[in-house]
């Protein structure tokens, strides 16, 4: 994964709680101990709307056609940001917006499926994490994957 020298602050890895209470994931959702790691962005210290980007490397679009992008996001906390996912070719937000989430889940991981019908022979995947209006708004994403077909033929 690259960090986008652009944005505002860099997604960190954490395999722990986050350092904020009531706020973040206890462990990653590979293990579901604290023997994993995952990403996420701490909001401790950070004003709203603060964004923090992180991109995959190129990946070769074999079988133009549909993409399945499939990942693990934990949403916990107050005042819970927004995290966005953005495929393309640009790697940044000046891609298509494919999949947005706003707001607490509840302090469980939840699986995104992402499909996506794509013509570039390359592309990235770009997530975006944005602080909400306190540092209990942290944002982890583990376990991305990209798998080709549709989400629903690939389970």
């Amino acid at each position: 994964m690259n960090q986008d020298p652009y944005d505002d602050f860099d997604w960190n890895v954490g395999s722990s709680p986050t350092p904020s209470a009531n706020t973040g994931p206890s462990f990653d959702h590979t293990m579901g101990n604290e023997t994993g790691h995952y990403l996420y962005i701490e909001a401790s210290g950070r004003e709203m709307g603060q964004k923090a980007i992180i991109t995959t490397p190129f990946i070769p679009n074999e079988f133009p056609g549909h993409v399945c992008v499939r990942f693990y996001y934990h949403m916990y906390g107050a005042n819970i940001g927004t995290l966005n996912v953005y495929i393309g070719n640009h790697g940044n937000q000046f891609d298509p917006l494919m999949w947005s989430m706003t707001g607490e889940s509840g302090n469980e991981w939840l699986k995104a499926d992402v499909d996506v019908r794509l013509k570039d022979v390359i592309f990235m995947v770009t997530f975006e994490g944005i602080v909400g209006s306190s540092y209990l708004s942290d944002i982890a994403i583990d376990d991305i994957n990209v798998l080709y077909g549709l989400c629903s033929d690939i389970d």
